[in-house]
C-alpha cells in the first residue's frame, strides 16, 4: 500500500484506509510557534503606524463627496457581488460546471443579472475631464 494518498486515491477507495482514521492533532510546539509568529508582527505592525504617524504632514486636500455616478459604480458592484454569493448559496453546482461531458454551462439567471449589473458603471458615469497640459 502507498505511504502518501493522492486526491485519485480519496476518490477512488473507502474511507477505511488507515491514513483516513488517523486524528488531526495540534501539539503545544505549533501554537507556540504561532502565538509567537501572530505577537511579532502585531509588535512590527504596530511599531510601523507609530514610526509613519510623524512623517505625515496634514494637507487642505479634501475628497469631493461622491455624486450619483460614484453611488451608481459603488452599488452596482456590491449587488453583483451579492448576487454570485447569492447563486453559490442556492446553487453551488451551478458556479462549478462539469467538464465531462463537455457541454455549454446553463448560466443561471441571477448570475447574469449580477454580471449585467456589473457592467452599469460603463453607461452610468460620465467620461473624466481632459487634462490640459
Amino acid at each position: 500500500m502507498p505511504d502518501k494518498i493522492s486526491r485519485y486515491d480519496l476518490q477512488t477507495t473507502d474511507l477505511e484506509h488507515p491514513e483516513m482514521r488517523k486524528p488531526r492533532t495540534r501539539t503545544l510546539r505549533s501554537d507556540i510557534v504561532f502565538t509567537f509568529a501572530l505577537g511579532i508582527g502585531l509588535a512590527i505592525s504596530f511599531a510601523g503606524m507609530i514610526a509613519g504617524r510623524h512623517r505625515v504632514a496634514r494637507t487642505r486636500y479634501r475628497p469631493d463627496p461622491w455624486a450619483l455616478p460614484e453611488l451608481l459604480t459603488a452599488g452596482a458592484g456590491v449587488l453583483a457581488g451579492a448576487a454570485f454569493i447569492a447563486v453559490g448559496a442556492l446553487d453551488p453546482a451551478a458556479l462549478a460546471p462539469s467538464t465531462a461531458p463537455l457541454v455549454v454551462p446553463p448560466v443561471p439567471l441571477l448570475a447574469l443579472a449580477g454580471g449585467v449589473l456589473a457592467l452599469l458603471p460603463a453607461i452610468a458615469t460620465p467620461r473624466p475631464p481632459e487634462v490640459l497640459r
